[in-house]
Parts: C-alpha cells; sequence; structure tokens
C-alpha cells in the first residue's frame, strides 16, 4: 500500500498519522467480520425483537489503537514505514494487515503445526481433545502447504530524514546481524511509539478505527449471534477471542508492571537444524505469538557466587556448555523469582503495583492507573525492550557464563559485551529486595550485579462467557434471540493442542520460554509458564520432514490419520499431553482486571454485558 504522507511532527504527515489511498482495504482485527463503513454501516437494520438477549461481543474490549497507546507496550509501525526485505522483516509486520495474512500462503504457521502433526485426526484427536475430523488434520497442513510460497517483493519505507544512514550502517552486515533493513525497522518502532506518547500527552484523540465504533458494534454482535443461532457456538468463540486479546494484553501487562509487553508480526523460523531438520527438507515455518514481552532480571553479586560455586563443585575444569547450562539455570532461577513477586502482589491481601513509570516520575490514583509525566522517547522504549531482531536469551546466557567462568575480569578479557543485559549503577546500592513488586523485585538478597533483560513469548486465550439458548418469533417482526452468561472461569490446566503452538513460538523467536494467559470475563485469570522443549521440537520437525518430503514435494495426498500406525507416533501423542500437564501456573487472580483506554485498572464484573434492546 502507498502512503500520500511523508514523515514528519506529530500531527503533520508524521508516522502515527498514516493516511492511505482511497482504493486502499481499511485493515480489520484477525478473526472479526468485514466491517462496513459509512453508509453500509449506517444502513444497518436489526431483525431482533425486542425482547432478546442480545451479548456484546466487544464487552470491556481495548482496540488495537488503544492498546498501542498504553506505555507499557511497544507497537509496531504503520505498514508502510516497514521496509520489506527477506523473513526477517516480517516480524515488523502488524498482524491485522493485509500483508501479514498473505504471508501465509505456502508457509506452516503455528496455527497449522497442530494439523501437520496429526493431532487433530481421530487417532490423536481422541486423546489430546478437539475435533475429531480427517479434513481438519494433516491433509488441512497438505493442502495449504501446496499453495505457492509468498514472497512480496523488497519495499523502501516512506522516507524519513535517518533512512540512507541506517541503510549504509548496515551494509554488509545482512550475514552477521540485523542489517540495514532491521535498523531501519527497529529505528521506526522506536520513532513510532514516541510520537504516540506525544500525541496522548498533547492531548490528541487517537483516530476512529474500522470495526471499533459503537454502531459496528452493535451490528457485528447482532451477525455473530444470528450466526451461532444457525451454525453453533465456534464462530461466536473465535470472534470473542480475538476482539478481547487487546485487553487480554493489557491485563498480562498489568500482572508484570515492571516489564514491557511488545507487538510483533511474523517470525520466521531461521535455522530447524538444532532439532535435527534441513532447511530443505521441511516447509518455511512462520510464528505469529500474540505478542512478546521482556522482564528485567535481576542478577546479583550472591546469585553469580553460589552458581559458580555449584558449577566448580560439579567439575573442577566445567566444559563450555556445561558453564552456559550452569548460565541458563541461574536465569531460569532470576525469572521464577521475578514471577513469584509479581504473583505475590496478586494474592489474596496483595496490592498490585502501576505499571513501571520509566525515565520520569508517576503516582498512583485511586483507582489503580498510573499517571505519569515520564518522557516516553525513543530512549525509554530503547531501555524498556530489546531490539525486535534480538532474542536477547544468548547475549545474556554467555556474558553469565563468562561471569561464573571467572569473574569479571575473565568476562572482560574474552570481550564479552553485556547485549541483553544492562550493569547496575556502580555504588547504587540498589538490591533486588528493594525493588518494587510484579517483577523489579527479584529478592535474594545482595546487590543487584545485572539487570538482565529476558524475553519471553505470548499467547492469550479468552473465553467466550455467553452460552445459547435458542430463538423465537417476536410479536411484531423478526426473532427473539436468547443468550444466557456461563462464565466458567480461566482453564485448569494448559490444553495439549496448545503445545504444539506454543513450542514452535519458542524455537521462531529464539526464546527460552513463554506465558499462556487464560482469562475469563469476571472469574479471573491463569498465567501458565512452558519451557522451550528441544526433545519435542526434533520429534515434531521429524513429523513436519515427513509431511514435506514424502507428501507436499510429491504431490501425494496423505490419506485419513496418517501417521496412526507409525512408529513412535503414539508415545509424541502421550510427550504432548505430559507437556500440557506439567506447565505450571505461575499467576492466579480471583478477579480479572480490566485496562480502559486511558489506562485506568478496575475489577470486571458481567453487568452490561449484553445490550439494552428497548
Amino acid at each position: 500500500m502507498a502512503a500520500s504522507s511523508a514523515v514528519g511532527p506529530a500531527g503533520h504527515g508524521s508516522i502515527v498519522h498514516n493516511t492511505w489511498e482511497p482504493h486502499a482495504k481499511p485493515h480489520r482485527v484477525r478473526g472479526a467480520p468485514p466491517c462496513a463503513t459509512g453508509s453500509a454501516s449506517s444502513a444497518f437494520r436489526s431483525t431482533l425483537g425486542p425482547e432478546s438477549r442480545l451479548p456484546n461481543v466487544y464487552f470491556n474490549s481495548l482496540s488495537p489503537g488503544s492498546l498501542r497507546r498504553l506505555h507499557n507496550f511497544t507497537a509496531l509501525p504503520p505498514p508502510d514505514l516497514v521496509e520489506l526485505n527477506g523473513d526477517a522483516s516480517y516480524r515488523y509486520v502488524r498482524q491485522e494487515s493485509s500483508l501479514w495474512s498473505e504471508l501465509h500462503a505456502g508457509r506452516l504457521t503455528t496455527s497449522r503445526f497442530k494439523d501437520a502433526l496429526g493431532l487433530r485426526d481421530r487417532t490423536a484427536a481422541r486423546v489430546v481433545g478437539g475435533p475429531q475430523a480427517a479434513e481438519q488434520g494433516v491433509n488441512r497442513a497438505y493442502a495449504h502447504l501446496l499453495q505457492p510460497l509468498h514472497v512480496p517483493p523488497a519495499t523502501t519505507p516512506r522516507a524519513g530524514a535517518d533512512v540512507t544512514d541506517q541503510r549504509a550502517a548496515g551494509a554488509g552486515e545482512e550475514a552477521a546481524g540485523p542489517g540495514a533493513a532491521g535498523r531501519i525497522n527497529e529505528e521506526a518502532r522506536l520513532r513510532y511509539n514516541e510520537e504516540l506518547w506525544a500525541e496522548a500527552a498533547a492531548g490528541r484523540e487517537a483516530e476512529p478505527e474500522p470495526g471499533w465504533s459503537e454502531a459496528d458494534q452493535r451490528r457485528i454482535s447482532e451477525a455473530a449471534a444470528l450466526a451461532v443461532g444457525a451454525a453453533g457456538a465456534l464462530r461466536l468463540r473465535l470472534l470473542w477471542g480475538t476482539l478481547q486479546e487487546g485487553a487480554a494484553l493489557a491485563t498480562l501487562g498489568q500482572l508484570f508492571p515492571s516489564s514491557q509487553l511488545e507487538e510483533v508480526g511474523l517470525l520466521c523460523l531461521a535455522d530447524p537444524r538444532p532439532w535435527g531438520a534441513e532447511p530443505n527438507e521441511i516447509p518455511p515455518i512462520g510464528a505469529s505469538p500474540d505478542a512478546l514481552i521482556t522482564h528485567h532480571l535481576h542478577i546479583t553479586h550472591a546469585d553469580i557466587q553460589t552458581a559458580r560455586d555449584e558449577l566448580h563443585a560439579s567439575a573442577a575444569a566445567p566444559t563450555p556448555d556445561a558453564t552456559r547450562a550452569a548460565a541458563r539455570a541461574l536465569l531460569r532461577r532470576a525469572l521464577e523469582r521475578h514471577t513469584q513477586a509479581a504473583a505475590a502482589a496478586w494474592a489474596p491481601g496483595g496490592a498490585p503495583a502501576a505499571p513501571a513509570a520509566g525515565n520520569g516520575t508517576s503516582s498512583s490514583s485511586s483507582s489503580g492507573s498510573s499517571t505519569s509525566t515520564a518522557p516516553y522517547d525513543a530512549s525509554y522504549y530503547r531501555d524498556r525492550s530489546l531490539p525486535l531482531y534480538d532474542s536477547g536469551t544468548g547475549e545474556a546466557v554467555e556474558w553469565l557464563a563468562a561471569q561464573l567462568g571467572g569473574g569479571a575480569a575473565a568476562a572482560a578479557a574474552a570481550g564479552v559485551q553485556l547485549g541483553g543485559s544492562v550493569p547496575a549503577p556502580s555504588g547504587s546500592g540498589h538490591s533486588a529486595e528493594g525493588a518494587g513488586a510484579g517483577g523489579g523485585g527479584s529478592g535474594g538478597g545482595g546487590d543487584v550485579a545485572a539487570v538482565v533483560r529476558y524475553r519471553e513469548i505470548v499467547e492469550v486465550k479468552n473465553h467466550c462467557p455467553f452460552l445459547y439458548k435458542g430463538q423465537r418469533k417476536a410479536r411484531k417482526r423478526g426473532i427473539n434471540i436468547d443468550y444466557v452468561m456461563s462464565d466458567r472461569g480461566a482453564v485448569a490446566s494448559l490444553w495439549p493442542l496448545w503445545v504444539p503452538q506454543l513450542q514452535a513460538h519458542l524455537a521462531a523467536a529464539g526464546a527460552d520460554s513463554g506465558l499462556l494467559l487464560s482469562r475469563s470475563l469476571s472469574r479471573g485469570v491463569r498465567v501458565f509458564r512452558i519451557y522451550r522443549d528441544d526433545a519435542y521440537l526434533t520429534e515434531a520437525f521429524a513429523w513436519v520432514r515427513e509431511l514435506q518430503v514424502g507428501h507436499v514435494a510429491r504431490k501425494e495426498p496423505p490419506g485419513p490419520d496418517p501417521w496412526a500406525r507409525r512408529p513412535g507416533f503414539k508415545d509424541f501423542v502421550a510427550r504432548t499431553v505430559a507437556l500440557a500437564q506439567g506447565s505450571a501456573v505461575v499467576i492466579e487472580t480471583r478477579t480479572t482486571p480490566r485496562v480502559s483506554a486511558d489506562g485506568t485498572v478496575e475489577a470486571v464484573n458481567g453487568a452490561g454485558a449484553f445490550w439494552k434492546m428497548r
């Protein structure tokens, strides 16, 4: 899509107020019905009678634009500011854009990963749950992979002041680092968030979003409710999950107030060889987590000394692999300590903390919101987040391994850069125990040696609270439709069908762990953590290789339930179930926090979840 304005000061052709060509299709929320605009929306006429109970699928939702204006959320820039130059650049493409949808063609994305693994065919579905239908299993993945891979032409973003300099700085670095496109896209991301904050600080309201006006919300709610009456509840559940995604992410931001949520597009798996697959043996794989989250983990001198003592007690001369394993174990302990501090704030009797203000001062209002005068400029977002092209974990592990191997002197001699780590201020006396609740507080005692930025993938699952009861003819015209509230709360454990998606997210993101938020309307949330399981991924890619080499490349349909009689498949299904059951609940709340567009926080109840019909 071409844009008709160039980069300039906020409000004057800025990167916030992008203007699309008249023929461009409006972007819409993933999974939402196409939204009519203008006269089409105003011409809508309800077919429901006044005694209907019509659920509001937008109830307590948060639009994508409102989510992007929260300061603890780092947004992606509009598509016309993204330089497209290969797989690595697709992570900067917004998930609501038409380009993001087009990039799925010919690519095994994580939503179809479970299909390729046979978990929706009859044999596995009896064990892991979900529909038992051959057309939704391996055959569905096979048909999808027969499509030609969509590779958009390389593009140059709308002209910016430093694009030429960024391209020159990245010349020749494509193989070793982010290269020019990565630098340009990262700078565009930082500038865009800076301008979002400047607009909010100036009191300028966000532009209207297609599909989010009150008239559109009423129309889309009715269309979805009537479809349920005719074809079951699946469409309503999917629509609820999509429209509530922003609210769920904002809730996670409240649970981890010192961490930074980040919008992400399509993460392409760069190298499958760590899991036993060659790039030419499997299809291109893409992952689109609902978000990323960067935690700031406090590593104390005591942490490092304890890990060093344990390492050298196990072997007089530890190998590099053993040292890295010890460094990862140290990171995991710091992550769990960080999470325990967040969970304690939401336990009965705890006091949830307001989000960290960053570079400035803040105060909490009586409603629990954070009002801040902090300058949320590019440097704020640069400090709060890692570059989107960097997982962060690898550099943090190398730095910690150098510390464990011989202390700070050895690290300096080895030339190790902190990268994903930020050293604590010298002589600050800043201890982990003194940090704020919600993850600043890492505990553990001792002065902080470094603050490590640790990134996880995020997936959210919103559970629809509406239950269809029936419909009848209205007295004068139309029909009366009847729904009731049936909020069953968050899930008690991970569903096995979610495991392949989460593991593929972790592989594509280069992350060691991820969070899944299960959110009910009013009966609380549960946050699960799952760690990357390399043995499981190796098995999964073996089945994907079989599909690609044995069927897609030969254009031979796999037939129904093709893996059922293959050696090892039942064990793979059992391992999937075991991973789901082994995922721990790390945070649980009794009520569901709601974050409004202005950042205020309150508990959700079901009042007002139905449209007024009279």
